[in-house]
């Protein structure tokens, strides 16, 4: 026989006066990232003739993985069933910390009062043990800990604060009174509750409490016909709260400082319900920075008077930054879900690398119809707002860096392909060199001048003197040949800052050789350990320097004030490099007309 649709909606009012307390929540967060549960009605037979009676109406506890993915129908049952104990009626879900374990809260009202009833699944919601009934309206709070459970109550029977440790099998009164929370932290006696625009958190059952104001700007009273509420996020110190407004908003907003600051992570402008669409339900999930948005949709038979609920939810990632993607299930009458096989995007190719830009490409053998678009993902992150149609992805004014891209297919099943095969990119942004090479006496250009870079790169000047090359960022030592000029030796560094940026580096290197003859400067002993004698016979000596195989000034004889001006007899000079590291050398000899380069090791 059917049932008066007023009935259900006095059943329902019944519920929703309950709902206005936030602690009680038709939706949980699982043990492990990307689960959920919920419990909603979703499906509804009605008799066709005279007023609007219900036949069937069906209730279901729902498990949601995969980042809301995949939902499957854990426990159905008819919403009008008798005997409570061993029918139990999906109406509060709170999920333990112990993978599958779930408790079941239910009020029930009868001529005697309204009782409460609880009930606990040790099989992820399948099925369901009676744990206990008590008359009154009791609340309860789950908490981060294996089997802990808080009960509390200020009405009925066992009235104060009670606390379980073994899944609701014995409760033990810890507090007289009854704590008014909304959630419960990471360690035991940690609350959050809401009371007002005030955020009060305690560590130990509100002995002793923090009290915060939040701004309007991030809550309200009672709209959208719920109070707003507060969630710990997935790890210490985060907490959520979710606000229904007047003007029909609903906002999510996220602090990661117990409180302290707000700043919203979800805002719906316009989410007043409808008839046939639910309010939004926001759920955080156990991994950091990501969350659920589920919305519900009735959807009208078309074969028969009655209706079924579609189900869709949002997958949040990066605090609300990244809608990573959007699943929707249609609860028909045989809903069971199965796996949809998505084919992989394949053949997914880098067709373009200039310097610091990419271009991909990729192909998918599906139908075209039956898809929605792509992600694309660099280094496991995706980087496309908004779904994409194109086949292909151009990226430019990308920093140094080794970058790994695959793609994925969204599909309009709501479902999303594995990964496609894997592109690796390393970016290197090449800045240009130019070295300038000149005779040192008469400053002319040198033609043909081989310069070495870190033994691999060989350039030649032009006729000007010029060579230039590119080179990513990084330190080089280089050395410049000619034929009739000694050996020099250089370095320098690149650091460059974006593709726009040209770092110019030139090397202004001076070769000179007039007629030089190293037999008339002799350095003895060469090799040294360290005290060595110069002798130049025929020329007046000015300088002697000494320079290390980079080109820099290790010595200078006139400047440590061993020798002044030379004379146009022999000149026997005496050096101590005792203080210098072993390697190679060059002893400069400047006189009055010649300059002379000599190589000395030192040991």
């Amino acid at each position: 026989m059917g049932k008066l649709k007023i009935i259900l909606l006095l059943t329902f009012l019944i519920a929703t006066i309950c709902t206005l307390r936030a602690q009680d929540r038709n939706i949980a967060r699982g043990s492990e990232p990307g689960e959920f549960y919920f419990a909603r009605t979703w499906y509804a037979v009605f008799h066709p003739p005279g007023p609007p009676f219900i036949d069937t109406l069906r209730m279901g506890i729902f498990r949601v993985t995969e980042n809301g993915k995949k939902l499957t129908i854990q426990y159905d049952t008819d919403y009008y069933s008798t005997n409570p104990e061993h029918n139990p009626k999906p109406q509060y879900i709170l999920a333990d910390a112990t993978p599958g374990v779930l408790y079941n809260k239910h009020l029930r009202a009868d001529a005697s009062g309204v009782s409460t009833n609880l009930w606990v699944s040790f099989d992820y919601g399948k099925n369901w043990v009676f744990s206990e009934e008590n008359f009154g309206i009791k609340y309860y709070y789950i908490s981060n800990l294996d089997g802990l459970i808080y009960r509390s109550s200020s009405e009925g029977t066992n009235i104060g604060t009670y606390n379980s440790f073994d899944y609701a099998i014995t409760f033990n009164l810890f507090k007289e009174n009854k704590i008014n929370t909304n959630e419960t932290g990471f360690l035991e006696c940690e609350f959050f509750t809401l009371m007002g625009n005030g955020l009060y958190h305690t560590y130990d059952c509100y002995l002793n409490y923090d009290n915060l104001t939040i701004d309007y700007e991030f809550i309200f009273g009672y709209a959208g016909g719920r109070y707003p509420d507060v969630y710990r996020g997935s790890v210490d110190g985060e907490v959520y709260i979710d606000s229904g407004f007047p003007d029909g908003g609903f906002k999510v907003s996220y602090s990661s400082d117990n409180g302290e600051t707000f700043r919203h992570v979800f805002v719906c402008e316009n989410c007043n319900p409808e008839p046939g669409i639910t309010y939004p339900t926001f759920i955080p999930d156990r991994e950091a920075g990501v969350f659920y948005i589920l919305r519900g949709y009735d959807i009208q038979e078309t074969e028969f008077v009655g209706y079924h609920v579609k189900y869709c939810i949002d997958y949040y990632r990066d605090y609300g930054e990244i809608l990573e993607a959007s699943f929707c299930h249609d609860l028909t009458k045989d809903y069971e879900y199965t796996e949809v096989i998505c084919d992989n995007t394949t053949d997914l190719e880098l067709v373009q690398f200039n310097e610091n830009s990419i271009l991909l490409q990729w192909s998918n053998t599906a139908d075209e119809s039956m898809i929605r678009g792509y992600h694309v993902f660099r280094n496991n992150e995706r980087i496309t707002d908004e779904l994409i149609t194109d086949l292909t992805y151009f990226k430019e004014t990308l920093p140094d860096g080794d970058y790994e891209y695959f793609v994925r297919t969204y599909f309009v099943q709501d479902c999303v392909s594995d990964v496609s095969n894997y592109v690796n990119v390393q970016i290197t942004n090449l800045y240009e060199v130019i070295f300038e090479v000149t005779d040192q006496k008469t400053n002319l250009p040198i033609f043909e001048a081989e310069i070495t870079i870190e033994d691999i790169n060989l350039l030649f000047t032009n006729e000007n003197g010029i060579a230039n090359i590119e080179l990513p960022d990084g330190f080089y030592q280089y050395t410049v040949n000619k034929d009739d000029y000694e050996d020099y030796f250089g370095e320098f560094t690149i650091s460059g800052a974006s593709k726009t940026e040209t770092v110019e580096i030139t090397e202004y290197v001076g070769i000179v050789g007039t007629g030089h003859a190293l037999s008339d400067v002799e350095i003895y002993p060469n090799p040294t350990t360290g005290n060595f004698s110069v002798v130049c016979e025929q020329f007046s000596v000015e300088k002697i320097e000494i320079f290390d195989v980079f080109g820099r000034n290790v010595y200078n004889v006139e400047n440590n004030g061993l020798l002044l001006v030379g004379t146009r007899h022999a000149l026997s000079l005496q050096i101590d490099i005792t203080h210098l590291p072993a390697g190679i050398y060059f002893l400069k000899t400047t006189t009055k007309n010649k300059i002379f380069f000599n190589k000395i090791v030192k040991q």
